[in-house]
């Protein structure tokens, strides 16, 4: 099948970490809209906001490691991940019979579970009680769909909401069962919509306890009140509680987020009102600059009144420049501001008066030396004023942080920054320039700075006339193939001539002539391939003494085997599963195109079965075609779908080295079929007729006004000027046995008869 052409998007990244906040040393600082796999939050996706600490979801993992603890590291984590994350509700109770009566029968994988031998040693039966409650009300907290059949039972929640309450006073023993019973009761006051429940049970059973534990339990139980306080339109304390557990709780730092709901004014100043210190106004500030039409720089203005040393302004600065670098790094090289000559012009003014923000914000900052990261602050600043259009600006801060700072990230991440600047500000590119930028690259092992080198070379190439290099930056022998152009071919078979490479053209751009993702066995030489490709487009253009004239030049097992007969003639069309025939397998392109070669002087020089080689030439072509069972003859690729592409999208067609025409077949089939009527040979004349009927066909196929579906289903027609072959069978062939087995076979001749 033909595949989407891949696209490659311009980024760089930075690596830091403030020394404040667990940050993964991936954290970016530039970014295209397409990217979104940071440790970061991402002003596109919400999906970053786990990077302070770990996993997207890490609640599993926290609650096991609290388990573990409990039990003093003497249990294995994977045989309380299998006992409370994996075993049933059913298994529950087979275990606590196990555990009171050793003969009970229970399954081997649970009898030699660790956790369940503790069980067993210690009489252990409360732990067993509190984990078949929590499985009897998982089922009651898992996601409902409004228009799903399924409903949640708010009667066994409500029971199940008391029954917690009853096992916190009856059957917890210490603070870390109590507080999982009022975790599990909440939350099905909550799910149940007993939402001032669910308020008056956290008051109860988990308050009393938030000075005695650390338990991240705690903060699970802390969501879901603020979840019950935002269902009664106490919006503003919902979110003062969210941003609490933003704060304290990584493993449910996206679900606050996600939850944070500022609606009016009003809602912030009584969540602002409730901030009992500077660090939780922070917060509520920080979280609100998360939203996708926050004003950003705003809020770190506001954050900086109250407390300019706070981490979070490092990573708000981060997520700024992310947001920029969205709207002025282009995707389109020659759109970019590192390549604009000033701003007056760009697109984006928006983003520039933010830039523009952003740098007199941060030079206020760096003046008053306030800041916990100045180092940080101090790069940043340099970059900025590269993206701003001041490399030499940009420059003089580098060499001066290089020679202040000790940290190793730093001054690679500012290598980084001199390569960029130093090819954004290449005008031309000579092989000297390409080797050494290409090694400096290389050596950074900077995927995203890679790219965004690959477009700049790719840009200066396509200025310089070098048409071959520019493909291969973008593009592989996949991409040509399906959208093959002779010159750019032959641009490229003078580029592999040359008698000394680059190291770029040698590690780069020449294992991508090599690259085949559908034929592995079909990789050689580049200089092989691109002549077999070269071929291949001749002998489509019928050029078929030239295009054998270069296969003689090529390997034999860079020759497609064509696994069909191409000069059968079939009823009903196939491409996989034809009707059996000894030449099936026989034929590759080369041999084929110098039968085809050979077929054409006979019918010029042997009156003798003349009307056959008519009717194997015109097989031949009808079958190379994308209607017949040899189209990898000329093509590499072929899709169910290639038609509705040719119909709906004509632009996109002309991509495609998609052979259509069935007009050469039908000419031959012609000639078959007058040969075949003047020695009398009607069998054969019918044959021909019903394969030019098939020609016929295909050509109303690809008249523009002709409908298709989009599963690639074409209404058959019958209107006189569709069918006029048909007619003809019809009316000159009638007595033939060949047209008995149509009427048989072909469903339309069957349907056109019958009419």
């Amino acid at each position: 099948m033909k595949f989407l052409k891949p696209i490659w998007i311009l980024a760089f990244f930075l690596a830091f970490t403030p020394k404040s906040e667990k940050i993964s040393r991936s954290t970016c600082f530039v970014m295209s809209p397409e990217y979104l796999a940071f440790d970061f939050f991402s002003p596109i996706s919400f999906e970053e906001l786990s990077a302070f600490d770990g996993d997207l979801d890490s609640t599993q993992e926290d609650n096991l490691r609290e388990w573990q603890a409990y039990y003093e590291n003497k249990v294995p984590q994977e045989a309380i991940q299998a006992i409370v994350y994996q075993a049933s509700a059913n298994d529950l109770q087979k275990i606590r019979a196990y555990v009171q009566k050793p003969s009970s029968s229970l399954a081997d994988s649970l009898k030699n579970n660790p956790l369940v031998k503790y069980w067993q040693n210690k009489a252990d039966l409360r732990t067993i009680d509190y984990l078949y409650y929590a499985k009897s009300c998982e089922p009651h907290a898992a996601y409902f769909d409004e228009w799903s059949e399924e409903k949640r039972d708010i009667k066994q929640m409500r029971w199940l909401t008391d029954a917690g309450k009853k096992y916190y006073y009856e059957k917890a023993n210490n603070t870390f069962f109590k507080l999982r019973f009022a975790y599990q009761a909440i939350r099905m006051a909550h799910y149940s919509g007993e939402y001032q429940k669910a308020i008056e049970l956290y008051a109860e059973l988990v308050e009393p306890l938030f000075g005695k534990s650390e338990s991240i339990i705690r903060y699970w139980a802390l969501a879901h009140k603020a979840g019950a306080l935002r269902y009664l339109n106490r919006g503003g304390e919902s979110a003062y509680l969210f941003s609490k557990v933003f704060k304290e709780c990584p493993s449910k730092r996206v679900s606050s987020f996600l939850s944070f709901k500022i609606k009016n004014e009003q809602e912030w100043q009584k969540a602002f009102s409730l901030c009992q210190n500077t660090e939780e106004k922070v917060e509520l500030y920080f979280l609100r600059s998360l939203d996708k039409n926050a004003n950003g720089l705003e809020e770190m203005k506001n954050i900086y009144k109250i407390q300019p040393e706070s981490p979070r302004l490092s990573l708000m600065l981060v997520r700024e420049i992310n947001k920029l670098e969205s709207d002025l790094l282009s995707i389109d090289i020659s759109n970019n501001l590192l390549f604009y000559e000033g701003y007056q012009n760009y697109p984006q003014q928006e983003a520039i008066q933010h830039l523009m923000g952003l740098k007199g914000f941060l030079g206020e900052c760096l003046k008053e030396k306030q800041i916990a990261e100045p180092e940080l602050w101090t790069l940043a600043d340099g970059y900025l004023e590269y993206v701003a259009g001041n490399p030499q600006r940009a420059l003089s801060v580098f060499a001066d942080l290089k020679k202040q700072t000790k940290d190793k990230n730093f001054k690679s991440q500012i290598e980084i920054f001199e390569l960029a600047m130093q090819i954004s500000r290449l005008s031309k590119i000579d092989e000297e320039a390409e080797n050494s930028i290409y090694k400096a690259v290389k050596a950074q092992n900077h995927q995203h700075l890679h790219d965004f080198m690959i477009e700049a070379f790719a840009r200066l190439y396509d200025k310089q006339g070098l048409s071959g290099k520019a493909y291969l930056c973008r593009n592989d022998i996949f991409n040509l193939k399906m959208d093959p152009k002779l010159e750019l071919i032959e641009a490229l078979i003078i580029l592999t001539q040359k008698n000394k490479l680059t190291a770029f053209e040698d590690e780069y751009l020449f294992p991508k002539i090599q690259s085949n993702y559908l034929a592995k066995d079909k990789i050689g030489k580049p200089l092989d391939v691109l002549l077999e490709m070269k071929a291949t487009l001749l002998f489509h253009q019928d050029r078929i003494k030239e295009a054998l004239a270069i296969y003689e030049q090529i390997p034999d097992k860079l020759m497609y085997t064509i696994e069909s007969d191409p000069f059968q003639a079939n009823v009903i069309d196939c491409q996989e599963n034809c009707p059996p025939s000894i030449n099936r397998g026989k034929y590759n392109r080369k041999t084929l195109a110098l039968r085809i070669l050979a077929l054409k002087e006979l019918v010029k020089n042997s009156p003798v079965d003349q009307a056959q080689y008519y009717f194997e030439l015109g097989n031949a072509y009808y079958n190379m075609t994308h209607f017949g069972n040899s189209w990898i003859a000329l093509d590499y690729f072929r899709s169910s779908m290639d038609l509705w592409y040719l119909k709906s999208e004509p632009d996109k067609a002309q991509e495609m080295l998609l052979f259509t025409d069935c007009s050469k077949a039908k000419y031959f089939y012609d000639r078959a079929m007058n040969s075949a009527i003047s020695t009398g040979n009607m069998e054969m004349a019918a044959q021909s007729c019903y394969m030019a009927a098939k020609c016929e066909q295909n050509q109303y196929y690809l008249k523009p006004e002709t409908e298709i579906g989009w599963d690639g289903y074409i209404e058959p027609n019958y209107a006189p000027e569709n069918r006029r072959y048909f007619t003809r069978l019809k009316t000159e062939f009638k007595s033939t046995k060949y047209y008995d087995q149509l009427v048989q076979e072909c469903r339309y001749f069957n349907s056109f008869v019958r009419r």
